[in-house]
């Protein structure tokens, strides 16, 4: 059934349209973007639910939900419905809004708990900007601590809050004015934590402790449940705001609609996006009325942040249907069930493999973690049909972030290819 296919390679990969593609590329796109060898990229002419088409016509399953965006697949057909009916594709959102704006932020407010209010923006590095500033005008203190490998987008803004030196290449004495960071040990937390308390009481210019629940682009590194509420008492303890950025690990890519909310952790700030929309921009900060309301007063004719595209009609009634697809299908109970059964599979399938260090994950959210770079690998999968990414700082991470239809057929032939592979 087409969406649910398993890969067809036709042709070399990459083939001969894709390579011609890149030749055209390199000529207009500047050379740091978009990475080219001679065995990568394939250049993608179409996708339905699970599968993508390059445009040499080779079949390929999609295992990265496109950066975790399509969660519920690829052009699903009701969203296609919406895209082809609604009567409006763009709006004033911070003027003549629509309805839309006003109903996902109230289906949103409701996931959360009640008493949020919320800023929509596009991407995750914008919804991260909104969270800075919403700090900064509340708390009227400069600094964030974050953590180390900890990504939240390279916006001006977000990029000093993301912490891996390559990005910021160049660009250093510009940067880092707003940060405290503290180390990721992932074996010993009570020490993180110490290292935190120490900082709190020797700076008294933070406002807010900021961090992936999950870290997604740093390798699938998971903050314990324990070390989020311990968390969460020490920056009530010392008056700090506590944020979550859940661009990654929120909108039920793990399950639910906020990871740290289903741990049970109370939090100030929160971002979501990514498969929010199902392929569409849209992001959002929702943070507690109270701070909310302090930090962006009520507007006296000209809004104090806002962009072109705040609210867009088209997007936020993408948004509105993604979430009434994931309850009304019960996709997030599947995400949690069949998260933890292929995160098994793959630690039985490949408990005997060299250089593997760790298997984990939440959801639909899985890293292997190797002892070595793996982008060769991922292309030695791309080559069997397979689209994965690499993560960590190292590029030693293999993410698998499949969209929410993944079945047990197309994901058990995957972990097959991949002992091959690795083999």
């Amino acid at each position: 059934m087409k969406g649910f296919e398993h890969p067809i390679i036709k042709t070399s990969i990459p083939g001969k349209l894709s390579r011609g593609w890149v030749k055209r590329m390199q000529d207009v796109e500047a050379p740091n973007i978009t990475y080219t060898d001679k065995d990568f990229p394939v250049f993608i002419k179409s996708a339905f639910l699970n599968n993508v088409w390059d445009v040499d016509g080779n079949m390929f399953l999609d295992l990265t939900s496109f950066f975790g965006v399509a969660s519920i697949g690829h052009r699903h057909p009701k969203v296609q419905k919406i895209v082809k009916e609604l009567d409006i594709y763009h709006g004033m959102g911070d003027v003549h809004p629509t309805p839309y704006k006003v109903m996902l932020l109230e289906k949103l407010n409701a996931l959360l708990g009640g008493g949020f209010m919320g800023i929509f923006a596009q991407s995750g590095s914008e919804a991260v900007e909104t969270c800075i500033k919403t700090q900064m005008l509340y708390t009227h203190k400069p600094k964030i601590v974050v953590f180390e490998d900890a990504y939240h987008g390279l916006g001006f803004g977000a990029m000093n809050l993301t912490q891996r030196k390559y990005f910021k290449e160049g660009l250093e004495p510009y940067t880092g004015q707003w940060v405290y960071t503290l180390p990721f040990l992932e074996n010993n937390e009570e020490q993180m934590l110490n290292n935190l308390i120490r900082l709190l009481e020797d700076k008294k210019d933070i406002g807010m402790v900021f961090l992936e629940p999950i870290q997604g682009r740093g390798g699938i590194r998971i903050f314990s449940n324990r070390f989020l509420k311990n968390l969460r008492t020490l920056t009530k303890d010392f008056s700090v705001l506590l944020g979550f950025d859940e661009i990654f690990t929120g909108s039920y890519r793990t399950g639910y609609i906020s990871y740290a909310k289903a741990m049970g952790i109370d939090f100030d700030l929160i971002t979501l996006g990514k498969g929010l929309s199902s392929q569409f921009p849209l992001s959002v900060c929702m943070g507690k009325r109270k701070i909310m309301e302090i930090a962006w007063p009520k507007s006296r004719g000209e809004a104090k942040h806002t962009y072109t595209f705040l609210g867009h009609p088209l997007f936020t009634r993408v948004g509105l249907a993604v979430l009434d697809i994931i309850e009304q299908e019960k996709l997030h109970e599947k995400v949690r069930r069949k998260g933890k059964e292929y995160i098994d599979m793959l630690k039985e399938v490949l408990k005997n493999k060299k250089g593997i260090k760790d298997i984990r994950g939440a959801g639909f959210m899985i890293g292997i973690e190797f002892e070595y770079n793996i982008f060769e690998l991922v292309k030695k999968l791309l080559k069997k049909g397979y689209i994965t990414l690499p993560a960590g700082n190292k590029g030693h991470v293999l993410e698998i972030i499949p969209t929410f239809y993944i079945t047990d057929e197309l994901f058990t032939r995957f972990v097959e290819v991949l002992d091959g592979v690795i083999e």
